[in-house]
């Protein structure tokens, strides 16, 4: 027996290169994905750290690190919010005109009071005025009822 066959039998505990295939300019990015790119050729230099080796003790308290920030889709909220006004608008004002007739504008005749209730004038601008605008409108439809 010689001595590289001796090295060659004894566990290491590292991961052993079996077989190279040549990828051209792809790679497998941090998170897996295939990527194209530029191809690199490591010569020298070690493997990373295999994780879950049985030489690595796991951690009894890993530290989560920083907390995501929350994603809010403003959007989607102020659409949400347009959409739910719309909608008790719409009923409040056929309510208004099954009980006064078709003689006036019943969605105009709405919003002058609710701006007149409220004191808000002009536009509405954010998913809790339109809201709060959807909730008064939704208790005029059931005023009628």
């Amino acid at each position: 027996e010689t001595p590289e066959d001796e090295l060659e039998d004894e566990p290491t505990g590292r991961p052993e290169v079996v077989d190279v295939i040549e990828a051209g300019d792809s790679y497998l990015d941090h998170t897996g994905r295939l990527v194209d790119g530029q191809q690199l050729t490591m010569f020298g230099v070690a493997a990373p750290p295999v994780h879950g080796s049985k030489s690595e003790a796991p951690s009894a308290d890993p530290d989560p690190g920083p907390q995501r920030p929350t994603v809010v889709d403003l959007g989607a909220e102020l659409r949400e919010a347009v959409e739910y006004c719309k909608t008790w608008t719409s009923r409040a004002a056929r309510r208004r005109a099954e009980l006064r007739g078709p003689g006036e504008n019943h969605y105009a005749a709405l919003n002058l009071t609710y701006s007149r209730e409220t004191g808000l004038r002009g536009a509405l601008s954010t998913p809790d005025q339109y809201r709060a605008k959807g909730d008064w409108m939704k208790r005029q439809f059931a005023a009628w009822g």
